[in-house]
C-alpha cells in the first residue's frame, strides 16, 4: 500500500516538473517574438507643461512644509508651553 502511494506521489511530482519545464520553455520561445505593436523609432518632441508642473509642485509644497514644521517642531512648541511647569500640571 505504501509503495503504491510512493509511486503515485513520484509520478505526480514528475508530471508537475514536466509542466513547469514546458511553461518555462514556452516563455523562453515567446521572448524571441516581436512585439505586436512596435513603438515608432522617432516622433515629434512634446513641450513640457510647465504651468501644470509648477502648480502641482506649489500645491504639494503648501501641504508638505507646514506638515513638516508641525511634525518636527512640536517638541519646541511643547517646551515653550510647559516652560518648566512639568510637575505642576
Amino acid at each position: 500500500m505504501t509503495v503504491m502511494l510512493a509511486v503515485r506521489a513520484a509520478s505526480r511530482a514528475a508530471s508537475r516538473s514536466e509542466a513547469r519545464n514546458m511553461s518555462s520553455l514556452r516563455t523562453f520561445a515567446r521572448s524571441f517574438e516581436p512585439h505586436p505593436t512596435p513603438m515608432p523609432a522617432t516622433g515629434p518632441l512634446h513641450k513640457g507643461d510647465w504651468g501644470r508642473i509648477v502648480k502641482t509642485r506649489a500645491q504639494q509644497a503648501a501641504f508638505y512644509f507646514p506638515g513638516l514644521a508641525v511634525l518636527l517642531g512640536w517638541p519646541l512648541a511643547a517646551s515653550y508651553v510647559l516652560n518648566e511647569h512639568v510637575g505642576q500640571f
